[in-house]
């Protein structure tokens, strides 16, 4: 395996032949390798296998794929964050247990029309509500779209890096929250 370092606008700066596993910790900042360490790291690499290239089309190609992979990190940290109701003013939770829950009420909601008792619901500002059936649904409707929006503009934002042909292109995409 070789690490290679490189700039923002694909500069290699570095070439690290044999350096074995690499582990970059994103809490402490320090990329390890076997042999040494970089700490605090605040720059781009790629790790390579010994017969792959150091030039710029395969550098080009991890560094797309880094920022496909930090895109998604930051669609699924909005989605988790939760969302604003505001049908009724208020602020869900949204992990991926709240999300089951979410399901499971639905779920009972539309499979039994002749339920219709208040269902107790938390919200993060306001602690536990009851809401109407309708109420309940149409917050149900406002979580999809919070999440399925999200999804979908992550969907756009990977294809905009796929297609970049320069690092300057593929740092020019960042993520930004779906808004409705």
């Amino acid at each position: 395996m070789k690490l290679v370092l490189y700039r923002d606008d694909g500069e290699i700066t570095e070439v690290i032949e044999n350096c074995g596993k690499v582990v970059f910790d994103r809490e402490t900042e320090t990329l390890r390798y076997r042999g040494g360490s970089f700490w605090p790291f605040k720059g781009n690499f790629a790790v390579l296998e010994d017969d792959e290239s150091v030039d710029y089309e395969t550098i080009l190609e991890h560094h797309k794929k880094d920022k496909i992979d930090k895109l998604n990190e930051a669609c699924e940290e909005t989605i988790l964050a939760g969302f604003y109701c505001e049908a009724n003013g208020h602020y869900y939770e949204f992990s991926a247990y709240d999300q089951m829950n979410f399901t499971q009420q639905y779920l009972l909601l539309v499979s039994n029309p002749e339920l219709t008792d208040p269902i107790r619901w938390k919200t993060e500002d306001a602690g536990v509500l009851e809401h109407s059936r309708e109420e309940f649904i149409a917050v149900c409707e406002v979580a999809e779209k919070h999440k399925r929006g999200n999804i979908e503009k992550y969907w756009e934002l990977k294809a905009l890096v796929e297609s970049a042909d320069t690092f300057e292109e593929v740092n020019a995409i960042e993520w930004e929250p779906y808004t409705p």
